[in-house]
């Protein structure tokens, strides 16, 4: 391999590392995962809500975390809820706030 070529490849593991690192820090996250987020958050929602209350409440719920944690945070918070089945109390206290705040 020529030390062009080396050079390249180092600049673009670095541009790709950049990347995932502004990702994980980062405060607006990947549409996917808001999606999936709000896919998990609807299919959850209380029996005793309609479906425009629990839409609305989700969207309440991913729109607080994203003011308050980074992408990274947000993850490792899924990771939590993955692991236990449990939602986290940084999670529940969201969903109430959001609760609250609709009424």
């Amino acid at each position: 391999m020529s030390k062009k070529s080396v050079a390249i490849f180092a600049i673009a593991g670095a541009i790709g590392f950049f990347s995932f690192y502004q990702r994980e820090n980062s405060h607006s996250y990947p549409q996917k995962h808001i999606n999936a987020f709000m896919d998990g958050c609807v299919q959850s929602g209380g029996a005793d809500l309609e479906q425009e209350q629990i839409k609305s409440l989700c969207t309440c719920s991913i729109n607080e975390l994203q003011e308050q944690y980074t992408f990274g945070e947000f993850r490792k918070l899924g990771k939590k809820y993955e692991t236990s089945k449990v939602l986290p109390p940084e999670l529940q206290d969201i969903v109430m706030s959001c609760a609250q705040k609709l009424g």
